[in-house]
């Protein structure tokens, strides 16, 4: 009996080691500098704080950002503060010759690191998270521009 209760014991460490994995990234994800409006709704505004219809915009691309976050000591202490997502944002929407994004999101997920069993319970392991900003990019018809103060 007492064989069978070690062995249940080590079956039971075996399965839940997969779920303490500890590890994760931690970082701000800023958007200070952006050249454009962006919302997470699917509408922007004119310059005189107008919602424009969908009818008076064109969607001309979709922007997408990946950053990956590192962290230590089980994702308490971030390896990096702040990551401006704005030039890369920026760049793609220049390239679009677009006047906003529209319907952006972002979105985070553990990555690879996270998951070695043993390894990720140990505090100077480091873990990561993958963060993801996209969005739908649009140009303004008929002459109206979209208010940069409505970011």
């Amino acid at each position: 009996m007492r064989a069978y209760s070690r062995l249940a014991g080590i079956v039971l460490l075996a399965l839940a080691l997969p779920a303490a994995s500890c590890a994760g990234g931690r970082g701000e994800l800023i958007f200070d500098n952006l050249d454009h409006p962006a919302s997470a709704s699917g509408y922007l505004r004119d310059a005189d704080g107008r919602i424009l219809g969908q009818e008076e915009v064109d969607m001309v691309g979709h922007v997408r950002h990946k950053h990956r976050f590192y962290g230590m000591v089980w994702g308490l202490v971030g390896l990096e503060r702040t990551h401006d997502a704005s030039g890369p944002i920026n760049q793609q929407v220049g390239e679009l010759r677009g006047d906003g994004v529209v319907n952006l999101t972002v979105t985070s997920k553990g990555c690879f690191l996270n998951y070695f069993p043993i390894l990720s319970a140990l505090p100077f392991w480091p873990g990561c998270v993958d963060v993801v900003v996209e969005g739908d990019v649009v140009r303004v018809g008929r002459g109206d521009r979209p208010e940069e103060a409505m970011r």
